[in-house]
């Protein structure tokens, strides 16, 4: 069987993802999802974790949650696959950081809807999965419910590209404790919200809303009460596209994120 199945990182928070234990198979595929798809750095009990993209900083009890395995099993599938060469470990005291060894060969760049990328293995039983956080190719966010609204096909408002920009930037960061509030489902409230800021900045297209989230991550450590370090609430989709926010981050006190154009 060849080609490609692109796969969003979504699917892990849904129940049947989350049913344990992982098979070894299933495992593999979550590590890749786990795998950062760029370069990040971040405090573990006041230890600097440089991680970089197609790197995963886990501790073997952190994955042992995940699986639903023992930590003893966690160790040993790592060792498998390491030895076949599938990964590479560097241990340390706090957290271990794991690389996906070839793990641009997982990722289908410069695919375009109605095209096919083929994907070739690198060995007998390695199982591969993408895990582009920003494709061409719009992504379903999982939900329980079919019930979602159907877009109407005069409406070009790319509410999912958005959706999937917040996701991937903000949400997947695989950096613990700095990311945003999750979503299943892109609710009318929420579609509401992402209608009003494409009419506003929709002329400046999709690198606009990209520049700011990409922003709020680079300098989250100015900003980190965006991401509830300082309390219980964080902020949401919803909150970042309000018209008072975008005003605020153009009058510096949130910063510049693409100059102050109207």
């Amino acid at each position: 069987m060849a080609g490609w199945v692109s796969i969003h990182r979504s699917i892990t928070d849904h129940w049947l993802w989350k049913d344990q234990p992982f098979s070894k198979g299933q495992a593999w595929v979550h590590l890749i999802m786990l795998a950062n798809h760029k370069d990040n750095k971040f405090l573990v009990k006041s230890k600097l974790i440089e991680c970089k993209r197609g790197q995963i900083a886990r501790s073997l009890s952190n994955l042992s949650n995940e699986f639903g395995w023992t930590v003893k099993k966690v160790r040993g599938f790592l060792n498998l696959l390491e030895k076949e060469n599938m990964v590479s470990i560097k241990k340390g005291t706090v957290t271990s950081v794991i690389t996906i060894c070839k793990y641009e060969d997982y990722q289908q760049n410069n695919i375009s809807e109605g095209t096919l990328g083929a994907h070739q293995g690198h060995s007998e039983g390695t199982l591969g999965a993408t895990n582009n956080n920003v494709n061409n190719v719009d992504k379903l966010i999982l939900s329980d419910s079919s019930e979602s609204e159907p877009t109407k096909k005069a409406d070009k408002i790319p509410y999912q590209k958005v959706a999937s920009l917040y996701k991937s930037i903000l949400v997947d960061t695989g950096e613990p404790g700095m990311s945003l509030i999750d979503m299943q489902v892109l609710t009318t409230k929420r579609k509401a919200a992402i209608k009003k800021y494409w009419t506003r900045e929709g002329k400046h297209g999709l690198e606009r809303v990209e520049g700011y989230f990409n922003w709020i991550w680079n300098n989250r450590g100015d900003h980190s009460w965006i991401f509830g370090t300082q309390g219980k609430w964080k902020a949401d989709l919803e909150y970042l596209l309000r018209e008072e926010t975008i005003a605020k981050a153009r009058e510096q006190r949130l910063g510049n994120f693409g100059g102050n154009q109207q």
